[in-house]
């Protein structure tokens, strides 16, 4: 029982202080805006593979990225972004109706308001919420006795989205920096949660390159 109230005590300990630490982050120290003038402008895009899991499964594809950012500080940016998953889709088709459905198309795209945390000299966290837009099939002119459609067309469902991207900044020379980017997202929508994943490579112009 003690070591139970123990884990209890410092997991109150832990949440309030996590709060903090991004509170004190995300607002940034007089020191900090001294050293790095606010509201420098800086852009990046990026280009690498990843993976979309929906409830139909998992596949692999090509991961792009854009972004703009400010800087509100020497260790925090405010970043706009946005990011696609499975780049090359698979086509509509209306034999993917006749039995177990099995589609290809899963593109999943996201747009993002996040906060770019420097952790270390070359590293950074960038978390973030915002929209999720999910590329699906339909089907059309479908006869539900024979289990078939006349055809199949593209449709589209947006809703809430969250990520996280772990950064780290590569020997670069200015004005172009590069880094390596771990990202992860998960959106929902009435077609489901789509979870995306993707290693890319990362060009920026500007103070954050």
């Amino acid at each position: 029982m003690k070591t139970d109230r123990r884990a209890r005590t410092s997991a109150d300990r832990a949440l309030p202080a996590a709060a903090v630490w991004l509170f004190a982050a995300l607002t940034a120290s007089p020191l900090d805006a001294q050293e790095t003038p606010s509201g420098t402008l800086w852009v990046g895009a990026g280009l690498g593979a990843g993976g979309v899991t929906a409830r139909e499964g998992t596949v692999a594809g090509l991961t792009g990225s854009a972004r703009l950012g400010v800087d509100l500080s020497r260790t925090v940016a405010a970043v706009l972004e946005g990011d696609i998953a499975r780049l090359i889709d698979g086509d509509p088709d209306p034999a993917n109706f006749s039995g177990d459905f099995d589609t290809e198309v899963f593109r999943t795209t996201h747009l993002l308001l996040s906060a770019q945390i420097t952790t270390s000299e070359r590293t950074f966290l960038r978390p973030g919420l915002g929209l999720g837009i999910h590329d699906l099939e339909v089907g059309r002119d479908c006869d539900p006795i024979a289990d078939t459609c006349a055809g199949a067309e593209r449709a589209t469902e947006g809703g809430y989205a969250a990520g996280l991207t772990w950064g780290y900044s590569l020997a670069s020379a200015a004005p172009v920096g590069w880094s390596v980017e771990l990202m992860t997202r998960v959106s929902d929508t009435e077609d489901g949660t789509r979870f995306t994943f993707g290693v890319l490579l990362v060009a920026s112009l500007g103070p954050a390159g």
